[in-house]
């Protein structure tokens, strides 16, 4: 999220989410380690929507489902 929020404060973002897009997969590990304000989340979302069924996407958590509206049920009680 920092190298993002720095790439648009330098009007590099474009460069830096297509350079993100390009990739074969992009592991990203740790989502929801540290919480994303509304500007990191839609810096991320940018991102993700470069990769959109051009190439994969590996995200890791170590957060409950639960935390999750959409993914409550599966969540292990």
């Amino acid at each position: 999220m920092n190298e993002l929020v720095e790439a648009a404060d330098d009007l590099q973002l474009n460069k830096t989410i297509a350079r993100y897009g390009r990739v074969d997969l992009l592991c990203i590990d740790e989502l929801g380690y540290m919480e994303l304000d509304r500007r990191g989340a839609e810096l991320l979302f940018q991102v993700l929507t470069e990769r959109e069924e051009k190439n994969s996407l590996a995200i890791a958590s170590n957060d409950c489902f639960g935390k999750a509206h959409t993914f409550a049920r599966t969540c292990p009680r």
